[in-house]
C-alpha cells in the first residue's frame, strides 16, 4: 500500500507541473506536439548557414566546386539573363528616343577636348624640334675648331635679283664681311654687310653665289666642282664635272675651300639628286639638295668670324676687296741717275784750247 500511494502521488506531482498544463505534453527544448518557436528556427538557420558556409569554403580550398551553390544558383541562370536583355532594351530604346541632347554635349565635350589635345601635341612637336636643333647646336660646337657665334634670324629677303637674310649680330659681336654663316646641317652662305648690331647674308641658293665644292663617297673624293645656287632657296647646281667623273645621286657635297679661300673646307652643302650630261661642252652638272633648312625654315645660324683669307687681312689692316699695296724700294738700294749736259758755246774770238 505504501509503494501504490507513492506512486499515484509522483503522478499528480507530475501532471501539476507547468510542462504539462493546458493538457499536452512539452519538452524542455520547446520542441513538442504543436508548433516550434521562433528562436528555435532561427537558431536552426544560423546553425545551417554557418555549416554551408564552412563546406564552401574547404571545397574552394580544395578546388572542387560546391555542389549545393551549383544547384541552387542553376535555376536562376534564366531570369538573370532575361533581366540582363530588357535592361539593355530598355536603355538603348531610352537613348534612342530622348538622348539627343545628351550625344550633342558629348559631341562638344569631344570636340573640345580633340582641339586641346592638337594644341598640345603642336606644342610637343615645337619642343622637339627645338631640342633636335640644341642638340646639333652642341655637336657642331665639338666638331668647329672655333667656337660658333649663334644668330637669331630676323628678315628674310626674298628678292626676284637677290637671296638674302638679316641675322641679330654685327661689328659689335665681332661679325664682319665675309664670315661664314652656317646651320649644324650645313652651309648657308656669308656675310655680305655688317652692320653694328645686325649683318645680312647671300645665301648659297642666290644666283649670284658660287663656292668650291668637292664630292665624296664613302670618305673618298670623287670629283671637284663649283656649286652655284638657282634662287628662292629651292636647289643647287654642281658644275663643271668632267666628262669621266664618277657622280651619281646620293653622293654628298662639302666645300673645298679652293677659290677665294674664304669658306673652310669640309662644310656640308648637300645631296646630290640627278646628275645629266652637257654633251655640247663635254662635262656633267649635277642638281644637289641643300642639307641647311630653306630660308623660311630658318630660325637660328651660327656664324663663323675667322677664316685663313680673313685672318691673313686682319694682320695686314686690309679689307678683303682691298688690292694689296705696292712695295716700295728700301732706303739701302742705290739709285743712279743720269743727268744728261747741253754744251756751252765758245764766245765769239776765243781760241779753244789745245
Amino acid at each position: 500500500m505504501q509503494w501504490g500511494r507513492s506512486t499515484k502521488q509522483a503522478r499528480l506531482d507530475l501532471l501539476n507541473r507547468s510542462d504539462f498544463r493546458g493538457g499536452r505534453r512539452r519538452s524542455r527544448i520547446g520542441i513538442g506536439e504543436g508548433n516550434a518557436s521562433p528562436v528555435s528556427l532561427l537558431s536552426i538557420l544560423v546553425v545551417l548557414s554557418i555549416g554551408l558556409g564552412i563546406l564552401h569554403n574547404r571545397l574552394g580550398e580544395a578546388g572542387r566546386p560546391d555542389p549545393i551553390l551549383a544547384v541552387a544558383s542553376a535555376p536562376l541562370v534564366p531570369a538573370q539573363r532575361g533581366a540582363a536583355h530588357l535592361q539593355s532594351a530598355a536603355f538603348f530604346s531610352w537613348e534612342f528616343l530622348f538622348g539627343g541632347k545628351r550625344v550633342k554635349d558629348e559631341n562638344v565635350r569631344l570636340k573640345a577636348e580633340v582641339a586641346r589635345l592638337t594644341q598640345e601635341n603642336e606644342i610637343l612637336h615645337a619642343k622637339a624640334a627645338e631640342a633636335d636643333r640644341l642638340r646639333e647646336a652642341i655637336g657642331l660646337r665639338h666638331r668647329s675648331p672655333e667656337i660658333p657665334l649663334p644668330a637669331e634670324v630676323i628678315a628674310w629677303l626674298p628678292f626676284t635679283s637677290v637671296d638674302t637674310i638679316t641675322v641679330a649680330r654685327g661689328l659689335h659681336d665681332g661679325v664682319r664681311a665675309g664670315s661664314i654663316v652656317r646651320t649644324p646641317s650645313g652651309l648657308v652662305g656669308r656675310v655680305t654687310e655688317a652692320g653694328l648690331l645686325s649683318a645680312q647674308t647671300l645665301l648659297l641658293t642666290d644666283v649670284s653665289s658660287e663656292v668650291g665644292a668637292l664630292v665624296r663617297r664613302g670618305g673618298k673624293t670623287q670629283a671637284i666642282g663649283i656649286i652655284q645656287g638657282t634662287g628662292r632657296g629651292q636647289s643647287l647646281n654642281l658644275k663643271h664635272l668632267l666628262p669621266d667623273t664618277d657622280v651619281k645621286t646620293g653622293d654628298k657635297v662639302y666645300t673645298s675651300g679652293f677659290g677665294d679661300g674664304v669658306v673652310p673646307p669640309d662644310i656640308p652643302i648637300g645631296i646630290i639628286a640627278e646628275v645629266t650630261e652637257d654633251r655640247a661642252h663635254f662635262l656633267k652638272t649635277a642638281r644637289v639638295t641643300p642639307l641647311a633648312p630653306l630660308p623660311g625654315d630658318l630660325r637660328e645660324v651660327y656664324l663663323l668670324r675667322s677664316s685663313p683669307t680673313l685672318d691673313i687681312f686682319a694682320q695686314r689692316g686690309l679689307k678683303p676687296s682691298s688690292p694689296a699695296p705696292l712695295t716700295s724700294p728700301s732706303p739701302s738700294a742705290s739709285v743712279s741717275t743720269t743727268v744728261p749736259t747741253t754744251p756751252t758755246p765758245a764766245p765769239s774770238g776765243a781760241v779753244p784750247a789745245r
